[in-house]
């Protein structure tokens, strides 16, 4: 998420690990951009550890369905501010 100047205001994007789909890695790419696209070793326990530490908001999951949404306090304070 960028400001009105281009400067990266929260870091968003998408943890998958290498069983992904190619073709949803693909249109997430093509989506979101190159750089917001992660990958983890297998195991939520990895996805996590790598949306928590490089992303501000992240979505992670696995093929067989499991993930989540994590927000850090940086955009927990950015969504607090902008109701």
């Amino acid at each position: 998420l960028k400001g009105k100047g281009g400067e990266e205001l929260l870091r968003v994007g998408v943890v998958q690990t290498a069983y992904a789909n190619g073709a949803s890695t693909t249109y997430l790419k093509q989506q979101l951009g190159k750089d917001s696209v992660l990958c983890a070793k297998t195991g939520v326990k990895h996805l996590h550890r790598v949306a928590h530490e490089q992303l501000d908001v992240g979505v992670y999951f696995e093929a067989n369905g499991h993930g989540t949404v994590l927000f850090s306090k940086k955009a927990l304070n950015a969504l607090e501010v902008a109701k």
